[in-house]
Order: structure tokens, then C-alpha cells, then sequence
């Protein structure tokens, strides 16, 4: 079930996201270097919407975002890696899809994670450029869905 989340999920969202990403492989100064990125506080909902898809109270992957004009900007999309190739993430995008569709928005952006690009492509969104990440030598691909 997908729903809105609330600043008390703060704590265990920042959890998932750190497990979430560890996942990949990344070693300590590269997690430590993410430490603010993945930080979800009780402030980051008053800039961003956040959604969570959970099953008994527990959350097993959730996605944040805001309005930005006639554009969105997807911040955050992770889930939890012992849940990984179940559709949650595929939900969660389309969730997303839903709530945009009857709007007068172009297009959904995001900085992709460059393990997650593939998963992005299955799902309609295209690389449009990138930008540098704040971990030195390391570049994010931007990727837009157009609505």
C-alpha cells in the first residue's frame, strides 16, 4: 500500500536509504560523503511530499518529491534492498505517474544513481544530461520523464 508519509517516519526512512544504497557496494568515504544527501529530517517534508510503500506498518521503500513550476523534481527513490526486483520501486514510479497525469506538468526530473539508470530507462524516462556529485570524480545522470 502506498501513502503519504509524515515527519515521524523521518528516522526510518533515513535508515532504508542508507541500506538502500550501501547495497550497491559503496565503500565507507563514499557513504560518509552521502551522509547529508541521504539525511531525511522532519524539515524535509515541509520542502517535499514523500510517499511510502509499506506492508504491516513496515515500510519497504518510499520516493519524495516537490513541484517546481510545470516540472516536477523526484529527490529520493529507494527500497529496501531485501525487497529488491518485487515491483515496489515500478509502484512507486507509477504512483508518482498518477498523481502528476491530471496536473499541467511537463516533465519529472531526477539525478539518477548511475546503478538505478537502467531501472529509470524500463520506466519511460530518458537521460538528459548530468551533473557532478558532491563525491569527488563522480558524475549523476539527469534523467527526465515527459509527461
Amino acid at each position: 500500500m502506498i501513502s503519504k508519509l509524515d515527519p515521524s517516519k523521518a528516522h526510518e526512512l533515513t535508515q532504508l536509504a542508507y541500506r538502500s544504497k550501501a547495497h550497491w557496494g559503496y565503500n565507507y568515504a563514499q557513504m560518509k560523503g552521502w551522509i547529508d544527501d541521504l539525511n531525511v529530517t522532519s524539515s524535509y517534508f515541509e520542502k517535499f511530499e514523500v510517499h511510502g510503500y509499506s506492508i504491516n506498518r513496515q515500510i519497504l521503500g518510499f520516493y519524495s518529491y516537490q513541484v517546481q513550476g510545470t516540472q516536477v523534481y523526484m529527490d529520493m527513490l529507494f527500497v529496501d534492498p531485501d525487497y529488491f526486483k518485487r515491483g515496489i520501486g515500478r509502484q512507486l514510479v507509477q504512483h508518482l505517474l498518477s498523481l502528476c497525469t491530471p496536473l499541467d506538468l511537463n516533465e519529472i526530473s531526477l539525478h539518477a544513481d548511475p546503478h538505478a539508470v537502467e531501472f529509470y530507462k524500463c520506466m519511460g524516462f530518458t537521460v538528459t544530461g548530468s551533473k557532478p556529485s558532491n563525491i569527488s570524480g563522480r558524475h549523476l545522470p539527469i534523467m527526465t520523464y515527459f509527461l
